[in-house]
């Protein structure tokens, strides 16, 4: 409203100039007010631009969503990792092989302390770019298709062994007791083989083993006591799992007796049943000093490869 008073004051200024209307010592003091009016006209021009620039921002930014609220309802990209309300982990990550395949194990855990209804359980292997899914309905039976506020799932997995193949995936979707969707999806990279065969050497400590009468832990005996130590020990560069120890008692050339003890008892007597490459294991054995010569050790395995392993130690006793 201002400029446009300006701008009619102007006017009329110039037009009683034209005609005449003013005398000629006023002329410049007329000339000299409209310039002053001008340079007030253009000031007050730059200052509606400002802020007409200003309102166009301001109309440009109500029109754009923020990054905040595309963070808040942006959905997890189906072919990355993602936890939404659960949580499911592959480990080790990347997985060797063993046994002629690839043993993990996952884990599955409620993360908001909800109950947890789960709706499936998937599980993919790719072999190059192509997925082979299945549904692990095994898994949810055995959890009753349910995790309670923060529980913890853990499940030990066997893959058997394809050259081509690359990457294992697990997703899982299901709704908490408020009724949000809940999902999780966890990958892990599946090494190829590494080539050889495991061999492996069974030695003893003592061998021979003395009879003796003031073993620690062992209360005095007539007939006295052997003790020794079994040491399993993998000289090829590739791991094995153990699936068998055989030992059969000798009294010269005279079998007495053979036992045999599957994977559950080699597991308790070396923690587990896997020698890896290049290590040792060993367990502490004896018995009282009785009409025994010696021993003899068979043990078997699959090694990383899938290779069938045997392998045989002879323990002598003294009397």
């Amino acid at each position: 409203m201002k400029m446009r008073r300006l701008a009619s004051v102007v006017l009329a200024l110039l037009l009683a100039v034209s005609v005449g209307c003013y005398p000629s010592d006023e002329l410049a003091e007329l000339e000299s007010r409209i310039e002053q009016l001008e340079d007030e006209l253009a000031e007050k021009d730059v200052q509606v631009e400002d802020l007409e620039e200003q309102l166009l921002q301001l109309q440009q930014a109500d029109a754009e969503p923020s990054d905040q609220n595309d963070e808040a309802t942006e959905e997890p990209d189906e072919l990355q990792d993602y936890s939404l309300g659960i949580r499911i982990d592959i480990r080790p990550d990347p997985i060797p092989t063993r046994r002629g395949g690839w043993v993990f194990r996952a884990h599955l855990e409620e993360i908001n302390g909800v109950r947890v209804q789960l709706n499936s359980i998937v599980m993919e292997t790719f072999h190059g770019d192509t997925p082979y899914l299945w549904a692990d309905q095994g898994w949810l039976e055995a959890i009753d298709s349910s995790l309670s506020a923060h529980q913890l799932e853990i499940s030990e997995r066997y893959i058997p062994y394809r050259e081509e193949a690359t990457q294992v995936a697990f997703s899982v979707t299901g709704v908490d007791e408020d009724g949000q969707p809940v999902k999780a999806r966890a990958t892990a990279t599946l090494l190829p083989a590494v080539p050889g065969k495991g061999e492996i050497e069974i030695t003893f400590d003592p061998n021979p083993v003395p009879c003796r009468w003031d073993v620690p832990g062992v209360p005095p005996s007539d007939r006295g006591f052997w003790r020794w130590r079994v040491v399993f020990t993998e000289l090829g560069g590739t791991g094995v799992e153990l699936q068998e120890l055989e030992i059969s008692a000798y009294s010269g050339d005279r079998l007495l007796s053979t036992r045999e003890y599957d994977k559950g008892w080699i597991r308790r007597w070396l923690f587990e049943a896997y020698l890896r490459p290049n290590g040792r294991a060993s367990f502490g054995a004896g018995y009282p000093c009785q009409d025994v010569t010696h021993e003899v050790y068979v043990v078997t395995g699959i090694d990383d490869n899938g290779n069938e392993i045997t392998a045989t130690g002879r323990i002598d006793f003294e009397r």
